[in-house]
C-alpha cells in the first residue's frame, strides 16, 4: 500500500483555516486508537501525516455537500481522519511483530478485526469498533518489507464513506476504496457462508 499524500496542503488549508488539532479530545472516544509510535519506530519521523479533525472535518463536509450531499453527511458523522506512513529501512520484522501485538490489544480491547490479508511481504488488518450497528472506529494497520500505514477514522465510518473518499481528500496513490474494497470482500463472504450454513442446517 504505498503511500504519496499531499499532506503539505492539508496542513496549509488548516493554518489558514485557523483551526487547532483537537486529537487530544477524543483519547476517551471508544473509536481512537493511540498508534505509540515511538514504541514501534523508535525515533523515525512519518514520512506522511495528515491528521483532520472535526472542526475541519465539518467544514470540508460542508463543501462536499453543496456537489454530493450523501458524502457531505457522512464527513460530518467523522470525528478524526489521522493517516501516518513511516520507512522502514530495517527491522522489518520487529514492526511486523509489534504491528501484531497492537492486532491483539485492538482485539482484546473490543475490536473486531473484519480483514486479515498476507500476500508476499504484506500485510493488512482492518478493525472497526461498533455499538450495535453504529461504527465507533476503524484501524488499518498495514506493513511491507519497507513502508508501514497506520490509520485511525473516528466515527460512523463504512465502506460508502471509504469509497467516496477514494483518493480525493489526499492525492497522490494512497486510496481509501482499497480498503472499501477488502471491507467489501469480508462481508460477501460472511454472507456466503451464512447462507451455506443455512441450507446445511
Amino acid at each position: 500500500m504505498k503511500m504519496t499524500i499531499g499532506a503539505c496542503t492539508v496542513l496549509i488549508i488548516a493554518s489558514l483555516a485557523g483551526i487547532s488539532w483537537g486529537e487530544e479530545q477524543l483519547e476517551n472516544h471508544p473509536g481512537y486508537v493511540d498508534l505509540q509510535a515511538r514504541e514501534i519506530f523508535g525515533e523515525v519521523e512519518p514520512t506522511v501525516e495528515v491528521l483532520l479533525d472535526g472542526p475541519l472535518l465539518q467544514l470540508m463536509a460542508g463543501a462536499s455537500g453543496e456537489g454530493d450531499s450523501e458524502l457531505g453527511e457522512m464527513l460530518a458523522s467523522l470525528k478524526l481522519i489521522r493517516i501516518n506512513a513511516f520507512q522502514i529501512t530495517e527491522g522489518a520484522e520487529e514492526v511486523a511483530a509489534k504491528f501484531e501485538a497492537l492486532s491483539k490489544r485492538l482485539v482484546e480491547g473490543g475490536w473486531s478485526r473484519v480483514v486479515r490479508v498476507r500476500e508476499d511481504d504484506e500485510t493488512v488488518n482492518v478493525f472497526v469498533r461498533a455499538d450495535e450497528d453504529v461504527f465507533q472506529g476503524l484501524v488499518v494497520l498495514a506493513a511491507e518489507s519497507d513502508e508501514a500505514v497506520f490509520v485511525n477514522i473516528v466515527g460512523d465510518v463504512n465502506p460508502l464513506l471509504l469509497a467516496k473518499l477514494g483518493s480525493g481528500l489526499f492525492g497522490g496513490d494512497f486510496d481509501l476504496s482499497e480498503i472499501a474494497e477488502l471491507m467489501s470482500e469480508h462481508e460477501e463472504a460472511g454472507e456466503s457462508e451464512s447462507e451455506e450454513d443455512t441450507e446445511e442446517g
